[in-house]
């Protein structure tokens, strides 16, 4: 068994090809009011190709996404190990869901706006935004975020951590790097039982 060091330094995909992925996701969403998905990529060379994908009812309410979306990626994870055991390992996730978010003014959030937040009622403000959120973290806890505002054309805003180091794009930034954490587990687990291709990222594509 390689050490987990080793492991995601040999499954690091590029900086660029965090952002490629990202901004393909976004871009995939072009109907409102539908399914969340979580995507799961391989890299191979350093770049990127689907692996895997769940989808989420929007109706699930987000604290329950680190425990169910845990258990449908490690799922997800064995059945395609199953399928094709020269697949390589998955290397990177990507969120894609729908919110609703608010801004402060000059002047900060208002009373109203702050206790919505606390009592999860942002979706019944007047002045709320609905955007679609696409969040990229790969095994190295590298960062990748995008969103766009409905109804509102040219919308699109980024961020990284790639570069900057800076933020860690809030809950879901925290719960989308504790499941890249899983995957090392994972497969160095599963490592008495893979092919070479499995271990190195040099599977099939």
């Amino acid at each position: 068994m390689i050490p987990r060091q080793e492991w995601i330094n040999l499954h690091t995909p590029t900086a660029g090809e965090l952002e490629r992925v990202t901004q393909i996701a976004l871009e995939a969403h072009t109907e409102w009011d539908s399914m969340h998905h979580l995507l799961g990529w391989c890299a191979v060379d350093g770049k990127l190709f689907p692996g895997v994908m769940v989808g989420i009812d929007p109706g699930i309410d987000p604290p329950q996404y680190p425990l169910i979306l845990r258990e449908s990626l490690t799922k997800a994870m064995g059945e395609r190990l199953a399928d094709n055991t020269d697949a390589p390992p998955l290397a990177a996730l990507t969120l894609q869901i729908e919110s609703y978010m608010i801004s402060a003014d000059a002047t900060g959030f208002t009373a109203e706006q702050l206790a919505a937040a606390d009592e999860r009622r942002v979706h019944e403000l007047a002045d709320r935004e609905e955007v679609c959120l696409v969040l990229t973290v790969d095994v190295a806890g590298r960062t990748w975020w995008m969103q766009k505002t409905r109804d509102v054309p040219d919308s699109v805003l980024s961020y990284s951590t790639v570069s900057n180091g800076l933020g860690t794009a809030g809950g879901f930034g925290r719960m989308m790097r504790s499941l890249t954490d899983l995957l090392p587990e994972f497969y160095l687990a599963a490592s008495e039982f893979a092919t070479p291709a499995m271990l190195r990222g040099k599977g099939r594509q």
